[in-house]
């Protein structure tokens, strides 16, 4: 079988080339693989599958859309910005070529998404779309299940497993442009096993949520009624995106961005705000503030007459009876804001957030050592100030913030490029362990910043037209007990990756990582030392499209972890991927992948075309093999339907997952539709 998938692998393995530009779906697998989330990942494809309908101009003041979507890096865009300041206007994509910073495969990954008209003309589009835009609009309906008998469905199931609800996920999301400046967002979910019920906690779908969003009307830049998402400077004062960690594709671009305030769009019931947001720009300045008042789940307990707050709950499920009871038991109060001044090529920033909630609760002391800095949720205040300066080829940036004890975070980091084909990146980073944050998501290793003293730093360097190198390196140690740490420690994490990209249709890379850390010994006696341990990564990967329709895409991965110096445990994946174009209105995806862990612990992770989402991550553990097959059709330009049927078959296993989520057997079918209706 093995012998099988590998010949399989290596008769298709590509080597060939010619020309084109580097298609959408490839920049979207590149860009959201360095993303720990779906819902971020889900948006990101989303926005640019829409730069690709609607091209941004070179002359337009919208370039900044390339850098936020992470097409170019921040000295590309000031590079663009200066060569369109001395030459007036550009008049050709491939101009590109001739600014500081970019080369032949920057200019092809930028193809499907920039256009170059004149500046009047651009001016003129523009008007003309926000003429079209009054009677712009989007339905989209997602479906979802599992389409076997899962235990918590079962009629004998036990009461504190049983679901609620049906095995069906739905999700439905609208938008409408009401006028240049006018634009409404809904959005109204449920996951599979939550119901649909009507109540004081609930209106029909388990999650339901909008927006009004006004913009864009004199020093307005933006003002939100509902659901948002807010975030300033590197994120170390407060940004309730999800963080992303270090990336291989990215290693070189460690500035984060972030818009201030705007509309939540996704199905995340938890990580975003609900209330007030408002934004305005002057010439050299900008503000932004808002106010959410968001219920939390939460349990509780009372002690001695004293309501405690054992814990707030992010999952965003609701289908068993204990997940029901904890169910929007908190108002949340958030509140913040961010004041910024910018002088020529320096800009300062003040940024301020507070939380509290509805009534005087307090928070348990952690029962692990590891965390046991204790939360007052009346005093969670957080008060910080960011920075940019821009000098010749160097670029400085970075952050300050301090909680209500007056304990310092701080991030500084600088982006250098030395010569067009050098890029090289720096990020010191030290993160208080009894720090308490409200919603942190600057650049780390680990979630919350706190117990981090860390450097940082990456080289990407193209070597010709067809080769290029990217490599970083991160040591970063503990001063604190960790989770299943139980001792100060340090953690060191690396990544190079070889790129071959001659002219598409082909590209092809080698990656390799690698990880050491601590970890507590496997045994009963908790208080023993850390052991170290060690985890690699090898991936080789190609694409390539011997036509304009057809795309061939084939991995293999190996990784294997465990304590130094004992035996690892290893597992390898397979998978043949291919995309067929047979007509401008149909797309049909495929993909056989075969993998082989020797445990949980060498588990591996594939990223995949969705029909839910743009793109999921699938993990892969055990023995066994995953196909799925997608089709995309669009009848009408106004319509466009998704269908995937996905199987996983485990070859050793009598039975699939646990608890309520078991199923018998070793097969897992799953089917996802998506519904897109323009108006």
């Amino acid at each position: 079988m093995r012998i099988l998938w590998l010949a399989a692998f290596l008769g298709i393995f590509p080597f060939l080339a010619s020309g084109q530009s580097i298609p959408v779906s490839e920049t979207i697998d590149q860009l959201s693989e360095g993303l720990l989330s779906d819902d971020e990942k889900d948006d990101l494809s989303r926005n640019l599958e829409f730069l690709a309908e609607n091209p941004v101009s070179l002359n337009s003041s919208e370039i900044n859309l390339l850098w936020e979507y992470g097409l170019i890096s921040s000295y590309q865009l000031q590079s663009l910005e200066r060569y369109r300041k001395s030459m007036k206007q550009i008049l050709s994509v491939h101009e590109l070529q001739t600014i500081p910073g970019f080369e032949a495969s920057d200019v092809q990954r930028l193809l499907p998404f920039v256009l170059v008209q004149p500046k009047k003309q651009t001016i003129a589009s523009i008007h003309s779309s926000l003429d079209y835009a009054y009677r712009r609009g989007e339905i989209q309906v997602s479906m979802r299940r599992v389409l076997n008998k899962q235990a918590a469905y079962s009629p004998d199931a036990d009461s504190t497993l049983a679901y609620a609800g049906s095995q069906w996920g739905i999700a439905i999301n609208g938008k409408v442009q009401l006028s240049r400046t006018l634009s409404i967002g809904f959005t109204a979910e449920k996951d599979p096993g939550e119901s649909m019920q009507w109540n004081a906690k609930q209106r029909g779908f388990d999650f339901t949520g909008g927006y009004v969003l006004f913009q864009n009307k004199l020093k307005t830049q933006t003002l939100i009624l509902g659901n948002f998402k807010a975030g300033f400077g590197q994120g170390l004062s407060f940004d309730n995106s999800y963080a992303a960690g270090f990336t291989i594709d990215r290693a070189y671009e460690i500035k984060k961005f972030n818009r201030g305030v705007r509309p939540y769009k996704g199905n995340d019931e938890t990580n975003n705000l609900l209330g007030l947001a408002y934004s305005l720009k002057g010439s050299n300045w900008g503000t932004s503030w808002f106010v959410s008042l968001f219920p939390r789940d939460a349990k509780f307990s009372i002690t001695d007459s004293t309501l405690y707050l054992e814990q707030l709950y992010t999952g965003g499920l609701h289908r068993t009876s204990n997940e029901l009871n904890r169910r929007k038991n908190i108002d949340e109060l958030t509140a913040g804001g961010n004041l910024f001044y910018r002088y020529r090529n320096f800009q300062i920033g003040i940024n301020f957030a507070h939380r509290s909630y509805h009534q005087w609760v307090h928070q348990f002391q952690a029962e692990s050592d590891w965390n046991h800095a204790e939360l007052n949720p009346q005093k969670l205040m957080i008060l910080g100030s960011d920075y940019q300066f821009n000098w010749k080829r160097f670029h400085f940036f970075g952050e300050f913030s301090a909680d209500t004890q007056w304990r310092f975070n701080q991030i500084h980091g600088l982006m250098i490029q030395p010569v067009n084909r050098l890029h090289l990146a720096f990020l010191y980073r030290q993160y208080d362990p009894d720090f308490v944050g409200i919603a942190s998501s600057a650049l780390g290793q680990f979630s919350g910043n706190t117990n981090e003293y860390a450097w940082y730093g990456s080289i990407r360097l193209d070597l010709n037209a067809y080769w290029n190198l990217q490599a970083y390196f991160d040591w970063l140690k503990n001063p604190w007990l960790a989770y299943r740490v139980n001792a100060p420690s340090h953690y060191e994490q690396s990544a190079l990756k070889l790129q071959f990209n001659p002219d598409f249709p082909l590209m092809a890379y080698l990656q390799v990582r690698h990880k050491k850390y601590p970890l507590n010994p496997s045994v009963s006696d908790t208080y023993l030392f850390p052991v170290s341990h060690e985890q690699t990564f090898i991936r080789l990967h190609a694409s390539y499209y011997p036509n304009k329709t057809i795309r061939l895409q084939n991995r293999i991965e190996y990784t294997q972890v465990g304590e130094s110096g004992n035996r690892p445990s290893k597992g390898l994946m397979i998978y043949q991927d291919f995309m067929w174009e047979m007509h401008p209105k149909l797309r049909i995806y495929g993909r056989m992948v075969w993998f082989d862990t020797d445990d949980f612990n060498s588990r591996l992770y594939a990223l995949e075309n969705d029909a839910f989402q743009v793109t999921a991550s699938t993990m892969l553990y055990e023995e066994g093999s995953r196909t799925y097959a997608l089709v995309q059709y669009s009848p009408y330009d106004w319509c466009k339907v998704s269908i995937k049927l996905a199987q996983t078959e485990y070859f050793y296993v009598e039975s699939i997952g646990t608890g309520g989520e078991e199923i018998a057997g070793s097969k897992r079918y799953e089917w996802r539709m998506r519904l897109i209706i323009k108006l």
